[in-house]
């Protein structure tokens, strides 16, 4: 008897730890996140000086956002009013008319935001643009100039979003991110330069752009892992591609005649950002800007795309309901990677010293735009026996010691 009901015991059991686990498992199916029938796309534009603390530095970059866009940042010269700035830019697809779409909410969390547009509920770390509809209505009715890059944006045939009283077809917002290029550059142009990263997630996409005669000489390499290093060469190889991988590590053969037009030498960009999925609708206007930050007359840079696992860790983005689809493309304008940069400052210490004041100056404008690489040197040149070098030495050095951590 006792046997029979120690069997009987077990049945219930087993029945009651079946039926738990069927329970947990509606549950679980009743929490899954339920997608919503639109897609999502952004994309993101970092700048990144090794000299200057985090991305996109408020003393390098004013804000040319139209002037109804509240902005901590300072305005720019009127002569760029109408060039875009590194924002980021996040685009809705759906149709509201035949699909069942709710409203949503659109929270990107992480960095000092300084700026966005449609207006949003805003805090130093994020931003939230809540119960967005997918409308068909006019854009507006902020008006914008036509010349100005908010039109170009407003040109895009991504979803009519209603934030509020404006209608717009993206949401913005300024930013600057607490984010460090993992690469790093060693060598020179005379005997070739190397690159590496420290970096857990690899750079993809990498152009390199160095300066000389008459524009810019430029190489790409796929992919740059950690561990690896990318050897940039004006020779290229007998035995390998001019672009390749191999144990040692990447090759990038820079071409072997410079080009002068910046729209010839950055057409592959096109190429690069159709192959991430993202719609053509910005493709210019993300041009111009790799064409503004990215091209410097006297220094190489670098730029790359990031990996969209580090961009979602940089900058979180939490959207409610859930897009079918989400894709996040993130490139980052690595400046003034030039090892040869210490030269350019003695040069520039040297011209202060120039009889001529209108040299001077630029040399001291020159210098602060290099930033803090030059500290050392200036610091050693506020105890030049030459009062002009000196003066000159502690002013820079005053603003550079002054200027607050990621500013």
């Amino acid at each position: 008897m006792i046997n029979g009901w120690w069997r009987v015991g077990r049945l219930v059991g087993a029945f009651a730890v079946a039926a738990m686990l069927a329970a947990r498992a509606r549950g679980a199916a009743e929490t899954k996140p339920q997608q919503a029938p639109f897609e999502l796309q952004e994309w993101v534009v970092l700048v990144v000086d090794p000299n200057r603390p985090g991305t996109n530095n408020g003393v390098l970059f004013k804000s040319t956002m139209p002037g109804f866009v509240l902005n901590r940042r300072s305005g720019a010269n009127p002569e760029e009013h109408n060039d875009p700035s590194p924002v980021g830019v996040i685009r809705l697809y759906g149709d509201a008319k035949t699909d069942s779409i709710p409203k949503i909410d659109v929270l990107v969390r992480g960095s000092q935001f300084n700026a966005h547009w449609p207006k949003a509920q805003q805090k130093t770390d994020r931003v939230l643009w809540q119960d967005v509809e997918l409308s068909g209505g006019p854009l507006g009715p902020q008006a914008v100039e036509p010349e100005h890059w908010f039109s170009r944006l407003r040109q895009g045939d991504s979803a009519h979003l209603k934030c509020g009283n404006n209608t717009e077809n993206f949401l913005l917002y300024d930013f600057e991110a607490a984010y460090s290029a993992p690469l790093k550059v060693s060598g020179g142009a005379e005997t070739g330069f190397l690159l590496s990263t420290s970096g857990a997630t690899a750079l993809r996409d990498i152009c390199v752009y160095q300066p000389g005669e008459g524009g810019w000489r430029t190489g790409t390499a796929p992919d740059l892992k950690m561990g690896q290093r990318a050897v940039v060469t004006t020779k290229p190889s007998t035995t390998q591609p001019a672009t390749t991988q191999s144990v040692e590590g990447v090759v990038i053969t820079l071409a072997p005649d410079a080009v002068k037009q910046p729209v010839d030498l950055l057409a592959g960009w096109k190429k690069n950002l159709a192959a991430t999925g993202l719609a053509p609708t910005d493709y210019d206007l993300i041009i111009s800007l790799l064409s503004k930050h990215a091209l410097d007359a006297k220094r190489l840079t670098v730029v790359y795309r990031m990996d969209e696992s580090e961009l979602n860790g940089l900058l979180p983005l939490e959207v409610t309901p859930l897009p079918k689809k989400q894709l996040r493309v993130g490139l980052v304008i690595v400046r003034n990677m030039d090892p040869s940069v210490g030269e350019e400052v003695d040069r520039l210490i040297a011209q202060l010293r120039d009889p001529d004041w209108s040299k001077r100056t630029a040399a001291h404008k020159q210098l602060a735009e290099i930033g803090i690489a030059a500290k050392p040197k200036l610091e050693q040149a506020a105890n030049d026996k030459d009062a002009e070098v000196a003066w000159h030495a502690e002013q820079l050095l005053q603003v550079l010691t002054s200027t607050p951590p990621g500013r």
